[in-house]
C-alpha cells in the first residue's frame, strides 16, 4: 500500500467520534483513504451522512500532521502495518464490521497459524507483562 494511503488511514483513526464502520463506508465511497480528504464530494450529502462537527474534523490539518508523525515512527521503529484493505490482512478479522482500518505489528506474523496471541495495549509493556506474554506463549496449551 502507499505511504499517502496508510497516512490516510492513520489520519481517519484520529478523528473524533468517526469509527470504523464508518471510515470504512467513506472510503468506499470515496474509493480509496486518500481520496477522502481531497474534496471531490460533498460528504454532507452523501451516505454515511455524516455530522458537521465530523467533516469539519475532516478538514483540520492537526490530524494530517499528527498521522505523517505516525507514520514516520512506524517507519522508524521497523512495525509492520497491516491495512484492512490489504490481502495480507487477517482473513477473519476481515470479516468483522468493525474490524481495524490498521493493524501493528513486530517480526513475522503467520496469520494462518491455528494459534496467535495478539495483544492490544501499550507500545510500551511492563516487565511484568512481557514476562506474562512470554510465560503465556511458552506454554504448550493443546489445540
Amino acid at each position: 500500500m502507499l505511504d499517502k494511503e496508510i497516512i490516510a488511514l492513520l489520519r481517519l483513526q484520529k478523528i473524533p467520534h468517526l469509527g470504523c464502520i464508518t471510515a470504512k463506508k467513506l472510503i468506499a465511497l470515496c474509493g480509496s483513504p486518500s481520496a477522502v480528504f481531497s474534496g471531490e464530494r460533498d460528504l454532507s450529502v452523501s451516505p454515511p451522512n455524516l455530522g458537521k462537527s465530523v467533516i469539519g474534523e475532516l478538514l483540520k490539518n492537526q490530524y494530517r500532521v499528527a498521522a505523517e508523525q505516525e507514520w514516520q515512527y512506524i517507519q522508524r521503529e521497523n512495525i509492520r502495518v497491516y491495512s484492512y484493505l490489504d490481502p495480507d490482512y487477517p482473513f477473519f478479522l476481515k470479516q468483522c464490521a468493525d474490524a481495524p482500518l490498521l493493524l501493528f505489528a513486530r517480526g513475522n506474523i503467520d496469520f494462518n497459524n491455528s494459534r496467535i496471541l495478539s495483544v492490544v495495549g501499550t507500545r510500551n509493556c511492563t516487565n511484568r507483562g512481557r514476562r506474562f506474554c512470554e510465560k503465556l506463549i511458552e506454554s504448550r496449551i493443546p489445540n
